[in-house]
């Protein structure tokens, strides 16, 4: 289980607490144009090493909910990488038009949006790594370390010694 903002916060805004029963995540970009609302729990909370996050934003600390959960404003930018070879365009990364912060990915294959954890204002607790056959760096933390993506989330389920 791992810590959430609730709607009966009273720091919440109004509009969030009309949700009495839900938990509610928030966040915005890092020049505040774009902001971010998601209900409920999140599906993972998990640290991706795979070369195209590197790429994108070093590390993405990963928190997916499921897409019709999370409430974008604010204008977007996509970028798009073609896929390798044999590979289905598996992502979308959005960053805010205005400042080029890194929003999200959208991965409609698994009806996720995976939001850059930083943005949001909640506390980032991973419950396992994903893609750590990619790792930059290893990470000694005692959470299961999965070669790809659990099979749970479409990958192998193999899992990496820490």
């Amino acid at each position: 289980s791992h810590p959430r903002v609730t709607a009966r916060d009273p720091a919440l805004p109004s509009q969030v607490k009309s949700k009495m029963n839900d938990k509610v995540a928030t966040g915005t970009c890092y020049c505040g144009s774009v902001t971010v609302q998601c209900v409920g729990d999140p599906a993972v909370v998990c640290v991706c090493h795979c070369h195209s996050c590197a790429r994108w934003g070093s590390l993405n600390l990963a928190t997916l909910y499921p897409a019709s959960a999370v409430t974008i404003t604010g204008e977007l930018v996509e970028y798009t990488n073609v896929p390798p070879e044999g590979k289905e365009q598996g992502s979308f990364r959005k960053t805010c038009a205005k400042c080029r912060s890194n929003v999200l990915n959208d991965h409609p294959g698994m009806g996720l949006t995976d939001l850059c954890s930083g943005i949001l204002d909640v506390p980032f607790v991973p419950t396992l790594h994903i893609n750590y056959a990619e790792k930059r760096w290893s990470i000694k933390d005692g959470l299961p370390k999965f070669k790809d993506l659990p099979s749970e989330m479409g990958g192998s389920g193999e899992m990496c010694e820490e």
